[in-house]
């Protein structure tokens, strides 16, 4: 047959074979089970070569029969026929599950967004298994070449070395033609036989019927494509394969820019999410393939990893309390590679996306702040396991804070057993809390310059203090929002991966997932506790100040023992939760008070002298009914710019003051002052309100360090209070206890 005859013919059926490939052409494995057979592919007398894998690729979906225009049946098939490259490319397409092409691809000007083919050949481009002409276009038109149909073929399964380099067919001995290598492959893995007389005939066109024969005998073969399930994000990946075994493979990044720890991977996830519906749970196979965690890749060319499972070990989420069992492998690198498309990490996507176009260090760094904390989750969303009530400690208790700019928190007796994990919220690549918000703009600081210095605030937990050229500046934060544990009854979006109406799939981008972790966050979840105890009741048992027994957190790890601090009511009427918990109670921080030191973490610290104590934290002194009396000179005097004959908590006849004193370290002056001489004043009806100069008033406000020692400030540092209360969660809350 002429090429002028081929072409001719293409251009007839042309309008018969796109009925196979647009929507209303293309036959399903249930329509095709609607006609007896093809009338051109039949079995009797003879089966045909093809007759096995075109009725296999009809049933996958892959291509279908051809439409009579006269009685309306695909009854035909056409396997004769030539195949285009569009049509080739559409049909590679089709049997690795039609994934969606990522981001903003640039595709060819002679493929129009229009035309069926148009996602397939993008896709075709993005990974790697198409290439087009010099000119810069992919004529999908032109007839699809045996050499050409194999390429594509062999590029789809990652362009594996062949074991053999001497091709047996007489027409492939040039090893730099383009189909050399693929042919070899293709002949090893009995894809292709050639033909009788020991060529392959690359330069023939590739019909209809040796296409699906092609693609049939393939089908025992693993392909892989590997797509970000959030781009550009390079954490999470989905991997359509046919291969039902996820413990069997993975992929090395062996050039990654990220590469910091020996290499980049992607490799099927071992966690089940409890909002993805599985084709086979047991193997955690979804529709088309395997949900898959990146680690220090920047996408490109990856490269397979042959694996077999050696062992596993029990690994324990602390933010939802679950165990998995993480695999221990034994790794055999492969020839064949797969191209994935690029992606960057979280912190080069803050400065890419907010850092643009900003000049100069700090403006940046000011820019991707706040850009980060429009972004920024606090959570996520996880299902709620079995709520138990712990034996060893059975009873509502409090806790100090392991951050050293919080204080008091309530703790419950109650846990959960078996968290699990959702989808929705390991997606989302910004859930920070007040430890991880600064340590991300830690690593934005040192990648816009390294020369950059980063430390912890010394003040607060959530921020750092970036140091650049001789100036100094603080960033840091913690998440808005976010999840919470729910219950698996309340799972409203799951994954289902098939595009169907209602997949949540069909929506992973930052917009969507934010807003439906917030829509979880919101939700009302039955709260099973019992005798929940609230600060409201903590302040009803400590009263005007008590010693307490109680939990504390010495790591932000989950270290604790058992320790005592100091706890008074301060008139507050808040009865809130956690890091507010200091609007419900008087607490001691970084302070003498009785004899005994409570560090800045606001549990007594045994065993330390005041001098100790001096060379580096500089504590304050506190006081209780403290006896500081305003001068009785005939002026009329304020505190705070009321009366002092109007204040509740002072007595001017005794000089009282009710509660509790603080006289804080002053440097300049190397003694305490109290806050009270702050806010000390008298009225001057000719100069207004003046700052109070007598001198026994001041003297009273002022401790020296020689004062200081002749009051025994350390006089109780080593011995545990006589009287307390206990909150440590070992009896019931509030039950007085005593040495």
């Amino acid at each position: 047959m002429s090429v002028r005859f081929r072409r001719i013919l293409c251009v007839i059926l042309t309008f018969l074979l796109i009925t196979t490939l647009f929507p209303g052409g293309f036959v399903s494995s249930a329509s095709a089970k609607t006609v007896n057979e093809f009338k051109d592919v039949t079995s009797r007398p003879e089966k045909a070569y093809y007759y096995d894998a075109v009725y296999w690729a009809v049933d996958q979906g892959i291509t279908g029969g051809v439409k009579d225009p006269e009685t309306g049946l695909f009854d035909t098939f056409h396997p004769q026929a030539v195949c285009t490259r569009a049509q080739m490319v559409a049909f590679l397409w089709r049997m690795v599950g039609c994934p969606e092409p990522v981001g903003n691809p640039s595709g060819f000007p002679d493929v129009g967004s229009g035309e069926y083919y148009y996602k397939a050949v993008l896709w075709g481009k993005q990974t790697g298994i198409v290439g087009g002409y010099p000119d810069g276009t992919f004529q999908p038109q032109n007839e699809c070449t045996r050499g050409q149909a194999v390429t594509f073929l062999w590029r789809l399964y990652g362009c594996p070395e062949p074991e053999n380099t001497v091709s047996s067919f007489s027409d492939n001995k040039n090893p730099n033609q383009y189909y050399y290598k693929a042919v070899l492959w293709a002949t090893e893995k009995n894809i292709t036989g050639g033909y009788s007389n020991g060529t392959f005939r690359p330069g023939n066109v590739c019909t209809r019927g040796q296409m699906v024969s092609f693609l049939y005998r393939c089908r025992d073969q693993y392909f892989y494509h590997i797509t970000p399930m959030l781009s550009p994000f390079n954490e999470y990946f989905f991997i359509y394969t046919n291969n039902p075994d996820p413990d069997t493979f993975s992929f090395a990044d062996e050039s990654s820019r990220y590469d910091t720890s020996g290499g980049g991977t992607i490799s099927p996830v071992n966690t089940r999410y409890e909002d993805v519906v599985y084709e086979n749970a047991a193997k955690l196979r979804v529709k088309g393939g395997y949900i898959a965690a990146g680690s220090n890749t920047d996408g490109g060319k990856v490269r397979l990893i042959e694996r077999v499972v050696t062992g596993t070990i029990p690994v324990y989420n602390l933010s939802t309390g679950e165990t998995t069992y993480e695999k221990n492998y034994r790794d055999m690198p492969s020839t064949a590679q797969v191209t994935v498309y690029p992606v960057i990490d979280e912190t080069d996507y803050l400065i890419n996306t907010y850092g643009k176009g900003k000049s100069g260090y700090f403006n940046k760094l000011d820019a991707i702040q706040n850009g980060f904390y429009s972004i920024c989750l606090y959570s996520g969303v996880y299902v709620l396991g079995e709520m138990y009530k712990s034996t060893i400690s059975p009873y509502w208790g409090l806790s100090t804070s392991p951050h050293v700019d919080q204080n008091i928190y309530i703790q419950d007796p109650y846990g959960r057993r078996n968290n699990k994990s959702m989808l929705i919220s390991v997606l989302y690549p910004f859930r920070y809390d007040s430890i991880g918000y600064p340590s991300m703009m830690s690593s934005v600081a040192k990648r816009l310059d390294s020369s950059a210095t980063v430390a912890w605030n010394s003040g607060v937990h959530y921020m750092v203090d970036v140091t650049y050229k001789g100036t100094t500046k603080s960033y840091g934060g913690s998440g808005n929002g976010g999840g919470q544990g729910i219950l698996a009854s309340q799972i409203k979006y799951r994954f289902r991966f098939d595009r169907s109406s209602g997949d949540a799939a069909n929506a992973i981008n930052l917009s969507a997932l934010k807003n439906r972790i917030n829509e979880y966050g919101k939700l009302t979840i039955p709260d099973e506790r019992e005798d929940i105890m609230t600060f409201a009741d903590v302040r009803n048992k400590v009263g005007e100040g008590s010693y307490v027994r109680l939990v504390l957190f010495t790591s932000i790890f989950g270290g604790s023992n058992i320790g005592y601090t100091y706890l008074y009511d301060n008139g507050s009427t808040y009865s809130g939760w956690g890091t507010q918990a200091y609007e419900a109670l008087g607490y001691m921080s970084n302070a003498w008070y009785d004899g005994r030191y409570f560090n800045k973490y606001e549990y007594f610290y045994p065993g330390v002298t005041l001098e100790q104590t001096m060379e580096d934290a500089k504590p304050s002194l506190v006081f209780k009914d403290q006896v500081i009396k305003f001068p009785s000179d005939g002026k009329t005097y304020y505190y705070n710019y009321t009366k002092i004959d109007s204040l509740s908590n002072y007595n001017p006849s005794t000089g009282v003051w009710k509660g509790y004193t603080t006289f804080r370290y002053d440097e300049s002056k190397n003694a305490w002052v109290a806050d009270i001489l702050s806010g000390a004043m008298y009225y001057d009806s000719s100069k207004g309100f003046c700052a109070v100069t007598n001198s026994a008033f001041i003297d009273a406000c002022t401790i020296t360090m020689e004062e200081a020692r002749t009051m025994g400030i350390d006089r109780n540092t080593n011995k545990d209070p006589g009287k307390f209360l206990i909150y440590d969660m070992g009896s019931k809350p509030g039950t007085a206890g005593s040495n």
